[in-house]
Order: C-alpha cells, then sequence, then structure tokens
C-alpha cells in the first residue's frame, strides 16, 4: 500500500496533517481519560497513516500518560538500561539540556523486541528551536530503487550499544517486560520489515545502534548503511 499525499482516516476525529507524507494532529481528545476501544482504533489508524500523531494542550500526570499508552499494547519500562522516573517504572525523563538523543535512531532497536513506539509528553520547550523530528522510513524504502529495494529485502542487520551494553555488565543485569537479563547482547532484526496493520514495508536500521549487515564485509556492510542513512 503506498502513500504519497496527504491521508485523513477515521469519521470520528479531527485529524490535520502536518505534511504530505508524514505527521498529523489529532484536536479534541482529552487523554487523561479513557478514550474507549472506538476511538482508539481511529488513533491507531491515524497513526498507522501518518507515523506520528501530535495532541495538543494535554495535562498529563505519569500514571495517565502511562495508562493512555496502554490503551494500544503492552507497556514495557520506561527504558531497559536508563534509570525511569520515581513516580512510575515505565515513564522515563528525557533532558534536552543533557543533549539526550540529538541523532537519529529508532528507540532500543539493540533489544530482541523493541517497543511498538514511543509517546512523548513535553514539559517544557525553548521559545525558538529544541524541534523533535521524525523521518517515514516506509516512504524511505519507497524511494529506494528496485533493484535497491530487492537486495534489502534479504538482509539481516546486528544492532548493539557497546555502551548500554557496559552498564548492563556493570549493573549486573537489565529488567525488560517484566524479564531478567544478565547482559545486553547483540539483536538481530531484518533491514526491511513490513508492518502488520498497514502492510507497508520500511526500513529498520539506525546509526546509533545498527552495527553491520549479516553475512557482508565491513566495506560492503558500512557502504550499504551509509546509502540508507
Amino acid at each position: 500500500v503506498g502513500h504519497t499525499g496527504a491521508m485523513t482516516v477515521g469519521t470520528q476525529l479531527d485529524i490535520r496533517p502536518l505534511s504530505p507524507l508524514i505527521g498529523a494532529e489529532i484536536h479534541g481528545l482529552d487523554l487523561s481519560r479513557p478514550l474507549g476501544d472506538p476511538v482508539v482504533a481511529d488513533v491507531r489508524r491515524a497513526l498507522n497513516a501518518h507515523h506520528v500523531i501530535f495532541f495538543r494542550d494535554q495535562d498529563l500526570s505519569p500514571t495517565q500518560q502511562a495508562d493512555f499508552a496502554r490503551q494500544f499494547g503492552e507497556v514495557t519500562e520506561g527504558h531497559p538500561v536508563l534509570p525511569a522516573i520515581g513516580e512510575n517504572p515505565e515513564v522515563l525523563a528525557i533532558d534536552g539540556s543533557q543533549d539526550r538523543a540529538s541523532w537519529w535512531h529508532t528507540d532500543v532497536t539493540f533489544l530482541q523486541a523493541p517497543a511498538f513506539g514511543s509517546i512523548l509528553y513535553m514539559l517544557t520547550a525553548p521559545e525558538v528551536g529544541g524541534d523533535t523530528t521524525w523521518a517515514s522510513l516506509q516512504d524511505a524504502y519507497d524511494r529506494l530503487a528496485d533493484p535497491v529495494r530487492a537486495m534489502c529485502d534479504e538482509l539481516i542487520a546486528i544492532h548493539f550499544d557497546p555502551w548500554f551494553a557496559a552498564d548492563v555488565d556493570a549493573r549486573g543485569g537489565y529488567e525488560w517486560e517484566g524479564v531478567h537479563h544478565d547482559k545486553l547482547l547483540p539483536a538481530l532484526h531484518p533491514v526491511v520489515r513490513t508492518h502488520p496493520e498497514n502492510g507497508r514495508n520500511g526500513l529498520f536500521v539506525n546509526p546509533q545502534f545498527t552495527q553491520s549487515i549479516l553475512g557482508l564485509s565491513k566495506n560492503e556492510s558500512n557502504a550499504i548503511l551509509e546509502m540508507l542513512y
């Protein structure tokens, strides 16, 4: 299923696309209250179409943020290595003054089972700049030449973060989805994944955590990954 223009889905929601390819605002919802199954389904369809959804002017406690997330699936720990906030183990504080995550990445792809998605709740924003930026890896895949797509469809990538692995070793393991793991081991993920709901293929590599492509030489692997990045 291709998507090359603005799309509005759902009959109950006020959905306002922000660009032809990615991003939309949904107005008229209070995320501090349960949405109900029909609205959750419409929000999920909008997310599948627009990749990232913005809800403005919300007022959420950490518990309410986690409860909102729970309507879309099982909520994991805030992060497998970094400490969660004291009020809720499912919520991670991100402080921009510490230059946190100021690079392209997909969250925690170094795990065997990365999370479906992340829900960010902005508390403080600068007057100018400070934007968080998203990219559509499904549209990036669609714009590859046919032979390159065919090649990528067959590739497996190795994801790992040596710094997080060292932290895990120092603390004696980590918890993820309620299970204790002694070490942070490399994870294997396909370079191209098919979304189970919208049916679109998308790239699944990122310069932060993808180390190499399985079975290729360093030169071959680096050349392909740099091209994709």
